[in-house]
């Protein structure tokens, strides 16, 4: 074997070893925004005084599928699921409901939604109770323009 082929081989094991390094970085990067946390931006003003249209927002995606009444969370619309909104978690599963165009006990696996700015929200008194599967991540804390912690707002 040459020397010009070894230091060939020797040239391309060093950049599938950077490559490989990239690819773990992505999909520890992919892992973590997928599972752990993501970043968001809050659209429109149905959330105000709590958030402001184009808040920038931190989720924790991990405990997505057991909210607590008052938790802010990121959802799937039901009416479009291209589109997300964000909402507050007013009632559980059992809860017995009573808003405008709604009355009687939330089932299992569905969670009744408000925005804070009733007067400006489309959230569940027009859609009804959403399934907990359309949860994408509970809101921890505004990133941008303010830095405000959101878990007990």
């Amino acid at each position: 074997m040459t020397m010009a082929v070894s230091h060939f081989r020797k040239h391309i094991a060093k950049i599938a070893e950077q490559i490989l390094h990239v690819a773990l970085v992505i999909g520890a990067l992919h892992m973590c925004s997928e599972y752990f946390y993501g970043i968001a931006v809050c659209v429109g003003n149905s959330m105000e005084p709590t958030m402001k249209d184009n808040d920038i927002i931190l989720l924790n995606k991990r405990n997505k599928y057991s909210p607590q009444r008052g938790d802010i969370v990121i959802i799937r619309s039901p009416n479009d699921p291209m589109k997300l909104l964000c909402k507050r978690v007013i009632h559980l599963p059992g809860d017995m409901v009573s808003r405008q165009g709604y009355r009687g006990t939330l089932p299992q696996g569905k969670i009744w939604l408000e925005g804070d700015n009733y007067e400006h929200s489309n959230d569940s008194r027009v859609f009804g109770p959403v399934p907990k599967g359309l949860i994408i991540g509970k809101v921890t804390r505004t990133l941008w323009p303010h830095f405000t912690d959101l878990r007990n707002s």
